[in-house]
């Protein structure tokens, strides 16, 4: 090959180059997506699409499905009733939203009398409460109480699963007309907590749901205590064995 030959070959490559700088680079940073969580690919060291690894959404193969212990329901006044499901969340560093269930409340005969649905958040604790108010059940005896998921969760990673909220002291009162329960919460952790459920629940000394009732502390700041306090409307006859208090924080 000539000299004159290779300068020409010289000259395309450094052409070439040039195109590839000003051209192929530019259009590759136009063009070019960066891996996410979004993206509908396994990437990124994700260990399945979209889940695992980075991302905060765990995979299937990474929780396990939520577990409800009991359900029962108390009735407040003739004909209406409260309901409460207990559920144990089995994943660590895990939590989900959106989660649609159904309580289900039948007769002595087996026959729906009534059934409510709605959402629940499912915190990253192992043990919370479902709750749903005030279900009218007419004239009919209530005799069962079924409790259901009715959505999959989708489980995302949180930094904490304990509870921010503990209660330090309670104190129970019971006349025939009506009952009260008074309890300190503390919040020990170094964050200002607010909209924060609390369920309380009465085992009397067979082991069996006594009485159960809610409310809500608006918010409660960083090393502070807060009274909370529970009423019913009757006389709850039983010997109280046993107080459980039930945290979550309402999203």
């Amino acid at each position: 090959m000539s000299w004159s030959s290779r300068k020409k070959i010289f000259y395309f490559l450094i052409v070439v180059a040039l195109a590839l700088v000003f051209i192929a680079l530019p259009s590759f940073f136009v063009f070019y997506k960066a891996p996410t969580c979004f993206d509908g690919k396994q990437d990124q060291g994700e260990q399945g699409i979209d889940c695992g690894g980075p991302c905060t959404t765990l995979c299937q193969a990474s929780f396990s499905d939520p577990r409800e212990l009991w359900a029962t329901s108390s009735e407040v006044v003739s004909g209406v009733y409260n309901a409460l499901a207990y559920v144990v969340n089995p994943n660590i560093n895990a939590e989900a939203q959106n989660i649609a269930y159904d309580f289900r409340l039948y007769d002595s005969n087996g026959l729906l009398i009534v059934r409510r649905d709605g959402e629940t958040s499912i915190p990253p604790v192992e043990n919370f409460g479902i709750f749903e108010p005030s279900i009218t059940t007419g004239n009919r005896t209530l005799a069962r109480t079924f409790f259901e998921f009715e959505s999959a969760p989708v489980w995302q990673k949180v930094a904490t699963t304990t509870q921010s909220l503990v209660a330090l002291s309670s104190n129970f009162q019971t006349s025939a007309s009506s009952s009260r329960l008074d309890m300190i919460a503390s919040n020990p952790s170094p964050d200002t907590e607010q909209n924060i459920e609390v369920i309380a629940i009465l085992y009397g000394t067979d082991g069996n749901v006594a009485a159960f009732s809610k409310t809500v502390i608006p918010v409660i700041a960083a090393g502070d205590t807060a009274e909370v306090s529970f009423t019913w409307p009757y006389g709850i006859s039983a010997t109280i064995a046993k107080k459980e208090f039930l945290f979550k924080e309402i999203p």
